[in-house]
């Protein structure tokens, strides 16, 4: 249980520390250049990520399916192949998100979320079942600029605390991470921008692994180039796209790694 409750306050950070609304919350999942950038009034997206080899043999890696209101903000995210990651309903009241409910193999857990008067985010409460009762695992607490920009957060649970900063055009330029723990473990990420808003690098220390990772985009605005030497060793992967009239893409692919959406509209 303890693994994905830490996946769902990571996946947290990420939605709470960004300015992105809507269909932006799609950068939860591990892989967000899967979902960057959708266009239009997307309803659904069925998404098939696969790899096909020489000789013709077909693996697929996972199928998930996501659906959208028509204010573009995600109702429902499930995969279907990956026991680890849940089937996700979120709830909203007067367009803010107010519940997530995830399930997974293994555990099932509701999280409330708490604004303050001026429509800020408060905290949130996490709730898990053991043996049929509800019982709080952890509350989060979090602090909010003049514009409602989580600049703060405190993981209760897990002790950590996060702190984000944001440039004059609202976007994320840094999130720190402070882990209470006997050695002090902590770390930093900064984010650079180009003339068009697009991220161009982000830059990691950590306690156990530093580096960098780098963005090159294609004309339509979409990562065509990703070069990746966090680990140490320079990697990088070049993507290829074929796109719909909305000029969203419905292919991405890279050697014999594909995925497919197959993305339908509100008319």
């Amino acid at each position: 249980m303890n693994a994905i409750k830490r996946f769902l306050s990571l996946a947290l950070l990420v939605m709470a520390c960004s300015t992105v609304t809507g269909q932006g919350l799609l950068t939860l999942n591990d892989d967000p250049l899967s979902y960057e950038n959708l266009r239009g009034p997307v309803k659904e997206v069925e998404l098939l990520d696969m790899s096909i080899y020489e000789d013709g043999e077909t693996t697929i890696w996972d199928t998930i399916y996501l659906l959208f209101n028509e204010d573009g903000q995600i109702l429902q995210h499930n995969c279907f192949m990956h026991a680890e990651y849940p089937y996700i309903i979120y709830l909203y009241t007067n367009g803010r998100l107010t519940e997530e409910k995830w399930w997974n193999n293994y555990d099932s857990i509701r999280r409330q979320y708490h604004y303050s008067p001026n429509g800020c985010l408060s905290y949130a409460v996490e709730f898990y079942y053991e043996e049929g009762e509800q019982k709080i695992y952890d509350t989060n607490q979090y602090h909010c600029d003049s514009l409602c920009r989580v600049t703060m957060q405190i993981y209760n649970h897990f002790q950590d605390t996060v702190r984000c900063t944001y440039d004059e055009n609202g976007r994320m330029t840094k999130w720190c991470n402070w882990e209470r723990c006997e050695d002090g473990c902590d770390g930093c990420s900064t984010f650079i921008y180009n003339s068009q808003g697009l991220l161009v690098k982000e830059q990691s220390g950590h306690r156990y692994s530093n580096g960098n990772k780098e963005y090159i985009y294609n004309e339509k605005g979409f990562v065509s180039t990703y070069i990746d030497n966090f680990t140490g060793e320079e990697n990088t992967i070049h993507y290829e796209y074929t796109y719909d009239s909305y000029d969203n893409w419905v292919t991405r692919r890279r050697d014999n790694h594909f995925i497919i959406r197959k993305i339908t509209y509100y008319e």
